[in-house]
């Protein structure tokens, strides 16, 4: 959205005109009510001249082979309350499991192969959530939105790779990320980190990749805004990226881009609130690993972005760390394997958990880690070292702060085979501040964060 209102005060009517428009049916708004804006990053292939040094942030490494056609590598709703001048950010995993409106099911970013209507249509049948404005930008329009604001600063507090879309950072540090860079951090699925002797795998694939996208776009909406209204060298690179690389409905204005533009002149990237749906794994029929929303625990955060509920209001919360010597773990054998349980549970413990009851027990079809009310944070932390991630189910008969692993096959803990024991093993699940509604009973559920936190400099350094 910063990228087309550059484009609007750069050069007005006419270039803003230029810009490429999509006909499609949207639930209208007024002007000054919330609006949900449908942001998607766009894959295409169609890209001329996309080869050289750079090639590999957009089609990928030896890794990934490039499909054919479009996807939908990124899903974003920001929904924007211009009255208030407030930003709320839901992304939405590419591989979530969802009903097309013609019946068929498939991934959420495939929906959008047949058009961004059908991508808008999937969203409201499985979501909940109505569409008013639809902005689309390519691989390339993101390489030249970064590079037209002088590259995007970044702290990295080890160093990370990804040889599926190039990036390589060696060593710890403040980074200022151009558009090739930039391109390979946010689709970074396969990322691995070091601990200073050896690289290990963040498993949490599209899931952590959506946590980095969402400290990337705050520190990218900063940056913006420190060009200020007056540099126009600027904004009229980014009226040459919107031109050429970016799409949008047919009924967004020129003046409603500029009343935008004038109440979001201030707007303060901190303030702006992510959310994350809430989601389990699900292999379908033909064995393909996805994602299904757990509409009960997503309920608040849909809520708020189909206008069932007021926007939330950010409360200064620190936030919580979580690690595994935090974390005590009961692991069950629930079929007649010997030593399953003791093998899942010292794998469990190489990489830090603290373990409790080794036995056997019933109650699962599947390797599943349950937990007591109140503790899926903690649950989610197990969870995310175990490959694939099992399923994590809340059982409400479990003691107070209860994690119980119950297996049916060999748990598989990657990081397990070159770990050490520790008390306190490397953070990848953090619990965000939380979210208040303005009105309405209750508090929203803070949601988990998933992966590497990657991004924001440690308090006494700045990147900017």
């Amino acid at each position: 959205m910063a990228l087309i209102v550059g484009a609007v005060l750069a050069w007005g009517v006419i270039q803003f005109n230029r810009i490429d428009r999509a006909e499609l049916d949207l639930e209208a708004t007024a002007s000054l009510e919330p609006q949900n804006f449908l942001v998607v990053g766009s894959d295409t292939r169609d890209l001329a001249g996309e080869d050289g040094a750079d090639a590999e942030g957009i089609f990928g490494g030896d890794g990934e082979k490039a499909p054919g056609g479009k996807r939908a590598d990124t899903i974003v709703i920001a929904r924007v309350d211009p009255a208030k001048a407030t930003v709320e950010l839901l992304s939405v995993p590419r591989d979530l499991w969802v009903t097309s409106p013609s019946g068929s099911e498939e991934r959420i970013n495939s929906a959008y192969n047949d058009g961004p209507q059908n991508l808008i249509d999937t969203i409201d049948r499985n979501l909940g959530i109505s569409i008013n404005h639809y902005v689309e930008v390519n691989f390339s329009g993101f390489k030249g939105l970064v590079d037209s604001v002088g590259g995007v600063p970044l702290y990295f507090d080890r160093p990370v790779r990804d040889s599926n879309t190039g990036l390589n950072i060696k060593k710890a540090g403040c980074y200022t990320l151009d558009g090739v860079q930039a391109l390979a951090f946010a689709r970074s699925r396969h990322l691995v980190y070091s601990d200073g002797s050896k690289w290990i795998s963040d498993q949490t694939g599209d899931l952590g990749r959506i946590t980095r996208q969402q400290v990337f776009l705050r520190h990218a909406m900063t940056k913006v805004t420190q060009l200020g209204l007056d540099d126009l060298d600027s904004l009229r690179v980014l009226t040459g990226v919107a031109v050429n690389n970016v799409t949008i409905d047919d009924q967004l204005g020129t003046g409603d881009m500029i009343g935008l533009a004038r109440r979001f002149k201030s707007f303060d990237p901190s303030t702006m609130v992510v959310h994350r749906l809430t989601t389990t794994p699900f292999r379908t029929k033909r064995g393909a690993d996805v994602l299904q929303v757990s509409k009960a625990d997503s309920q608040p955060v849909l809520d708020i972005f189909s206008g069932k509920a007021a926007a939330s209001q950010v409360t200064t919360v620190p936030t919580t760390a979580l690690a595994p010597g935090t974390v005590t773990v009961d692991v069950l054998n629930t079929v007649k394997i010997g030593g399953l349980a003791a093998k899942g549970a010292a794998d469990l413990e190489a990489v830090g958990f603290k373990i409790g009851k080794i036995g056997d027990g019933t109650g699962a079809k599947a390797n599943t880690v349950f937990y007591a009310t109140g503790s899926k944070a903690q649950a989610d932390l197990v969870a995310s070292k175990i490959s694939p991630v099992p399923a994590v189910k809340e059982d409400p008969t479990l003691a107070g702060g209860k994690v119980v692993v119950k297996l049916v096959g060999e748990l598989n803990v990657p990081e397990a085979a070159n770990a050490t024991p520790s008390a306190g093993g490397a953070t990848n699940v953090t619990t965000p501040a939380s979210t208040v509604p303005t009105s309405g009973a209750g508090t929203v559920t803070p949601e988990k964060t998933l992966g590497l936190n990657i991004g924001d400099p440690p308090a006494g350094v700045s990147c900017g």
